[in-house]
């Protein structure tokens, strides 16, 4: 799911450090992945939705192809390969767990992402590969959509066998794969250039304050408590 600032637009927690984030939001994450109650998952999902229902629409389209990806666990069920009950906690959980991204992470963007880690002491060279092929990947996505697009309106109502398509399509990928790497090559010589030594630099400074540290605690003693009363339960 795309690390996008703007797309979350109303965040509950931009006032909050983002290392405080990061913390709670995987926190709350491990605790939703290990829950196996469909109706403590569903009452989850209710509250998250409700966190996020001004950006309702941008979060449900970035739902769709997630529940694309649930469909298969319903088809697993079907053939008999998991137990229905089974495969709706994993649905539940995984959808659980991106409202939970959407509402801790997300609204960060990229940029400050890389930049917590950095400051979390994550090692430099992967911040930076991190950063600078999560920038690279959209890039190279919108000019596939672009050649797409501009196939199709160049096709107009020609109908093509279907082996044409394909055809045209690999031709596509092939432009993509190869513009690609000549603009890498481009990029490398324009950081070089600037005096980029494959560490994204730290420009951000935060101040750590007690609201910080109630928000990591209280997720911190959510998944204690959780973890004890799983254990308890066994």
């Amino acid at each position: 799911m795309r690390l996008n600032r703007l797309e979350i637009k109303n965040d509950i927690l931009k006032s909050f450090d983002p290392r405080a984030r990061l913390a709670a939001g995987l926190l709350l994450v491990f605790i939703v992945i290990n829950v196996s109650t469909i109706s403590v998952l569903s009452i989850l999902i209710v509250f998250c939705l409700l966190v996020l229902h001004r950006d309702i629409i941008s979060v449900l389209k970035r739902l769709i192809p997630l529940e694309t990806i649930c469909i298969l666990f319903f088809i697993q069920s079907a053939l008999g390969i998991i137990g229905l009950d089974r495969a709706v906690i994993i649905i539940l959980r995984v959808n659980c767990a991106a409202l939970i991204y959407m509402i801790t992470i997300i609204p960060m963007g990229a940029g400050k992402l890389a930049q917590t880690l950095t400051a979390l002491k994550v090692n430099a060279k992967l911040v930076g590969i991190f950063y600078l092929s999560f920038r690279y990947i959209y890039m190279m996505y919108n000019k596939i959509l672009f050649s797409i697009r501009a196939m199709h309106l160049r096709s107009g109502t020609y109908k093509r066998a279907t082996i044409e398509k394909w055809k045209a399509y690999a031709n596509v990928f092939a432009t993509a794969i190869v513009a690609s790497f000549m603009t890498a090559d481009t990029v490398t010589i324009a950081l070089e250039k600037r005096g980029f030594d494959s560490a994204i630099p730290q420009t951000a400074v935060w101040v750590w304050s007690i609201k910080d540290t109630l928000l990591v605690a209280f997720c911190g003693i959510g998944l204690i408590l959780y973890g004890t009363y799983a254990l308890w339960n066994i």
